[in-house]
This record gives C-alpha cells, sequence and structure tokens, in this order.
C-alpha cells in the first residue's frame, strides 16, 4: 500500500511497520480488529473487544478466505435491538479498505435516517479511533483513501427502486457491500446487487431485525443455500440491558410471541402483515405426506392465484382434497397468456 508520508504521524519507519502489519490482516478481520483499536483505553476502557456474535461473525468471513482467497462470501445476520450489528459494518468498511487497494465498497440501510444517522455515523466514530485513521477522509457520502480518492473508496448509497443502478456494475478487484435493516430493504435492490457478485473477491453482508416475513432477506436464511446465516438474540449480547429486555418480554405477549421473537430473538415473524396462515403452518402442512387413499377418488381442482404487483408471481396449482400434485409458477406474464397455460 502506497501512502504520502506526509499524512502519517509516526515517521517513515513507523508507518512502513504500519502497513506490513495490517498488510497481514487480509484474510483475518477479526485478527484487525483486535489491531486497529485500543481496546481497554480511552472511550473502550470497558470493553475487551468484539462481542462473541461478532467475533464468530468475523472469524467466518476469515475462515472462509483463508480457504479459498477468491471466495465471493455471502453473510446474513438476524438479530434483536441493541447487539451492535453497525459497529460490525463499520469495522468490515476499515479493515477491507485497509487490506484491498482501489476496493470498492457500498454500505446501505432500510431508511435514509438510518444510514445517516447510525450506520454511517457509525463508520465515523470507529475510524477516528483507529490506528490507521490517517489514511483515509471521512464524508457524509463517501470515505475515501487520501493518495486515491477516486478509485479506492466505499460510498453511502440511499437503496430506493429508482437508485437501484447505484448497486449493479461494481466491476472491480475488491468489492465489499453492506446492507443495514436488510428486511425491509426491497428485493430490486438485492436483485440488481447479484449482478455486482459476479466477480471474485466480493463480499456481501447484510444485517437487520427479521420484521418482514417475506422478502429476499428473509428468503437468504431459508431459500438461498449461498448464505451463511445467523441469529443474534438480544439477551445474549454483553450491550445490552437485560432486566429492560424480560420487561419488554413480559409486557409484549411473552416469549413466544412475535414482537420477542423478532426485537429480541432475532427470529422471523410467524405470520406477515399480508398472511392469513403463518409460515410455520404452511411448511408443515407442506412437509406432511397424505396417503393416496385419502384422495384418488376426489376430484381434480385446478386453483389459479394471478399476481397482483409486477414483481410478484402468477401460480398455477393442480390438487386432489388436500393433496397438492404440482404448482407452477411464473413472473412477467399478462393474464392472457397465464389464461393459456
Amino acid at each position: 500500500m502506497s501512502l504520502t508520508l506526509k499524512h502519517s504521524p509516526f515517521g517513515v519507519k513507523k508507518e512502513a511497520e504500519l502497513v506490513d502489519a495490517i498488510g497481514e490482516f487480509y484474510d483475518d478481520p477479526l485478527g484487525f480488529v483486535l489491531f486497529a483499536f485500543e481496546w481497554g483505553k480511552g472511550e473502550l476502557e470497558d470493553y475487551e473487544g468484539p462481542d462473541t456474535w461478532q467475533r464468530e461473525h468475523l472469524e467466518s468471513i476469515g475462515k472462509k478466505l483463508r480457504k479459498d482467497p477468491e471466495a465471493n462470501i455471502r453473510e446474513a445476520t438476524a438479530s434483536g435491538h441493541g447487539v451492535g450489528k453497525s459497529a460490525v459494518t463499520a469495522w468490515l468498511v476499515l479493515w477491507a479498505m485497509s487490506t484491498r487497494p482501489h476496493l470498492s465498497g457500498v454500505v446501505t440501510a432500510n431508511t435514509m435516517t438510518q444510514l445517516n444517522t447510525k450506520t454511517w455515523r457509525e463508520l465515523a466514530l470507529w475510524w477516528k479511533r483507529a490506528i490507521n485513521t490517517h489514511w483515509f477522509k471521512w464524508s457524509a457520502t463517501k470515505f475515501w483513501h487520501i493518495d486515491h480518492p477516486e478509485t479506492w473508496y466505499t460510498s453511502a448509497e440511499p437503496n430506493t427502486e429508482h437508485n437501484s443502478q447505484a448497486f449493479a456494475g461494481r466491476h472491480a478487484r475488491y468489492k465489499l457491500i453492506l446492507f443495514d435493516e436488510a428486511s425491509t430493504i426491497p428485493d430490486k435492490i438485492f436483485e440488481v446487487t447479484e449482478g455486482a457478485m459476479t466477480d471474485p473477491r466480493s463480499i456481501w453482508c447484510i444485517y437487520g431485525n427479521p420484521t418482514e416475513n417475506t422478502g429476499k432477506f428473509r428468503e437468504c436464511f431459508e431459500i438461498d443455500m449461498r448464505w451463511t446465516t445467523r441469529h443474534v438474540d438480544s439477551r445474549t449480547s454483553r450491550f445490552t440491558d437485560k432486566k429492560e429486555l424480560e420487561d419488554q418480554i413480559a409486557n409484549n405477549g411473552g416469549e413466544d410471541s412475535d414482537f420477542t421473537r423478532v426485537r429480541i430473538r432475532g427470529m422471523f415473524p410467524r405470520r406477515g402483515s399480508l398472511q392469513f396462515l403463518s409460515s410455520e403452518l404452511v411448511d408443515q402442512a407442506m412437509l406432511r405426506e397424505v396417503p393416496f387413499e385419502a384422495y384418488c377418488n376426489l376430484p381434480v381442482i385446478l386453483g389459479v392465484d394471478v399476481a397482483r404487483y409486477g414483481d410478484d408471481k402468477s401460480v398455477i396449482c393442480v390438487r386432489q382434497g388436500r393433496k397438492g400434485h404440482e404448482f407452477r409458477k411464473y413472473r412477467g406474464i399478462d393474464t392472457m397468456e397465464l389464461a393459456v397455460k
């Protein structure tokens, strides 16, 4: 890594040693986080280092890179409140920017308020604490290397569907993509981001309270097997007020209420706002075996669910009684085409 030495507070020799030391953390984000900040001192006097789940997450990324330095990495974390998701996004930006020349990075969140006042602000806080803070500059929309501001940076991007192209076409040797509060980020943003993952050495991490029972964030945990996933219970974090959490549980329906599942346990709700039946009941029904004699003499019924929105799918189902024989799904066709099917 080249660095204009006039920015260094250490002198030529010590700066060279710092560059070499940080270069060793290419495949070790946890090692970088432990090295880059003065844990147990100053602002971090009460902190020994990352929390357990944060360590496991950073180590998961490191293990994949040590196994294959060219690997594309996808990690999804669903959690309750207050566990330190935004801190992790800041650490990953600093680690990737420090170890990957000319990194192309993007950070977004579910709303501009979340992005500006929490996620991106958290980066500013940790940047000022880092041992190599003099390597970079921060603004309200961009974090860049002082010697290469045009080619070596991470940007804060809004995620409206009208701005979806900001997440596409990021073809660079190294890429980092971070979604904070991903449960309500539009599916279109996920789909466009897939195009940026076609290059090797791309890292995509998403975080959020699992507020929605449908959508791409949910699919990362149950359908798309490319993702390494985890659920983080707020009560396991050393940063949270355990008494307050227990009071919230008691006043919001108990341990197994959807409030507790989403806001504290980091689990998806049983039923979404547009669902009549919970996903849990649907999953149980799909797994249940129906004996042949229970449906063989019943009439064959054709059911059609016509998509109402452009991003939804139409479904045709063939069933006998409670036995579903076949499900056909169609996206992007009009009602006349569907009728022909």
